[in-house]
């Protein structure tokens, strides 16, 4: 994460030299987005917390990229701090302004963290209900980013849990398969 700092420094310092406009400001919430992710891997989960609640006050409104980066950040470190409730609805505005984006990585991302929060909480039926459609979707696209394999990694323990052990494995291969292809 430290060979991230300096690309941040040199976007910070672009961002400063801006004209202060609504591409300019949705730049910026780009970048709390971003160097806030750095510091949750970090394990700095308040500043990272006060970054992202910063990228999400200057996001402007129309900007759905902007606030699903954002509010997918937000989760994540509601999730880090163990705020389940609010990290479940987090990821799921999340993925609302990720859809009216079009941001399928964002989307993405945010449904894995749906699905293993789900899955962490004990609530295999709706990590089911979560992961289940997607992969399918995926598997109907042809497009199967990397990332997908944790969706398929939840499947697999959802299904080993309900001893469905041949469900378990395709979906653990499958995982294992996509997770190699990065």
């Amino acid at each position: 994460y430290g060979e991230a700092r300096p690309y941040l420094e040199r976007a910070q310092a672009a961002l400063e030299e801006g004209d202060g406009g609504q591409e300019t400001a949705s730049l910026r919430a780009e970048w709390l987005v971003m160097r806030s992710l750095v510091l949750q891997m970090e394990g700095e989960a308040a500043e990272s917390e006060r970054l992202v609640r910063e990228a999400l006050a200057t996001a402007p409104p129309p900007d759905a990229h902007a606030r699903s980066l954002a509010t997918f950040a937000l989760a994540s470190v509601l999730r880090l701090r163990e705020e389940t409730a609010q990290a479940l609805d987090a990821y799921r505005r999340a993925i609302h302004y990720s859809r009216e984006a079009g941001n399928a990585v964002a989307e993405m991302l945010s449904t894995v963290g749906l699905a293993g929060v789900a899955f962490e909480r004990g609530q295999l039926r709706l990590a089911a209900e979560i992961a289940g459609p997607v992969t399918a979707r995926l598997e109907e696209s042809g497009s199967l980013p990397p990332i997908s394999s944790v969706l398929y990694g939840v499947l697999g323990d959802v299904n080993y849990q309900w001893q469905r052990l041949d469900e378990a494995r395709r979906y653990g291969e499958r995982a294992l398969q996509l997770s190699t292809l990065g």
